[in-house]
Order: C-alpha cells, then structure tokens, then sequence
C-alpha cells in the first residue's frame, strides 16, 4: 500500500488534478503528498483542497508554488473546519521564478480567511504561507487567530511584505501563545526554547522543517 506519494514538478494539469482530488475522496491509506511546482489550476487546487473534507489518512500535503488565490483560501477555511487528519498544509511560493509565475496569490484576503479556520482547526500543526503577499493587515488576523489556536507549532509567512511593524504584532503573540514553536518572517526567527522575543536571526529555510 501507498503511504507516500511525490508528484512535485511533473506538470500536472486541471483534469489530471481533479483525477487526483477523486482519489483522495475515497484514498484510505496515503498519509504524504507532494504536488509541488506543478502548473494545476486554480480549479484544480480547490479540487484538491475540497477533496479533504472526506478524507481521514492524510497528514502532510504539500500543494505550494501552485496557483493559490482567495478562492483557494476559502477551500482551506472550509476544510480546516471539518478534517481532522491533516498535519502539515504548504501553500507558500519559495522556489525562484515562481512568484512571477503564478501572480494570483492569496494576499491579505485570503490570509484572513485562513485564519478564521484556525479559530477552529484543532489537528493542523505546521501552515507555509510563504510569498502569498500577505502584509501587516494578513499577518494582524492571523496573530489574532493564534492567540486562541493552541495547536499550530509552526508558521511560515517568509517572502511577504509584512512590514517593520508586524515584528510588534507577532511579540505580542508571543506573550499569550505558547505553542508556536517555529515563526518564519523571512528576516525575522523565532524558535522556542530562546526567549519569546523576535529581534532574532534569519532564518534560511521553511518553518516546517525542522532543524538539523
């Protein structure tokens, strides 16, 4: 049986992901997928997304540097609120040149709507929204999300454009939660057990990984 299954970069296209999103409606036993740096839809990616809402084995999916718009995030909010498998969700742009690619990108919109799931979602551990433009506004609702959230161990919001400032909003917290284990700000590093204080160093990779 299949548990892990890598389909990153093989230029998986709309009807192809849909195939896809079928499987993982009545998948039993995959708990890893990987569909990065394909060239799916938007459709396709809620597709995918929407699959969850029935599916109860899989814990890591990573769809990032794919498409991912506000109606991308409305898929996440609505699966957040009633799947109680996944782990791990990347939908952050990392690799160079995709940015440009794919220029329809959730941003503050869809950022805040992630994180109204977040009030709710009591399993997801690890969320990249990394190159999302998501700015102070995005990254004000997702604090305020997490400050009630005692399951998310790991934030990445790298490449945005949150500002000076959203180092206050993020400190703040830090003072009221203590979950968050890994917080990715691009220029900015938290990671516990250091004092709950981001005037840290940078950090070079994903907040889902963990250090070596």
């Amino acid at each position: 049986k299949i548990t892990i299954l890598n389909l990153k970069d093989i230029n998986i296209e709309e009807e192809s992901a849909k195939t896809v999103a079928d499987a993982l409606k009545i998948n039993a036993t995959l708990t890893q997928l990987n569909l990065r740096m394909n060239d799916i839809s938007i459709q396709g990616v809620v597709s995918i997304i929407e699959a969850l809402k029935n599916n109860k084995t899989l814990l890591k999916l990573d769809i990032g540097n794919n498409s991912t718009t506000i109606e991308c995030a409305k898929a996440v909010n609505e699966m957040l609120r009633v799947n109680k498998a996944l782990r791990e969700l990347n939908l952050g742009f990392t690799a160079k040149g995709w940015l440009h690619k794919y220029k329809h990108v959730m941003g503050d919109k869809g950022a805040e709507i992630i994180a109204q799931a977040l009030k709710f979602n009591k399993t997801l551990k690890c969320l990249d929204l990394s190159g999302n433009e998501i700015i102070a506004q995005g990254a004000k609702a997702l604090c305020e999300a997490l400050k009630t959230n005692d399951t998310l161990t790991a934030l990445s919001l790298a490449k945005n454009h949150l500002g000076t400032g959203s180092a206050k909003t993020f400190n703040e917290l830090l003072k009221v939660n203590k979950t968050l284990a890994r917080l990715n700000l691009g220029c900015l590093l938290y990671t516990s057990p250091s004092p709950r204080d981001l005037s840290t160093t940078r950090m070079p990779s994903s907040a889902c990984k963990k250090k070596k």
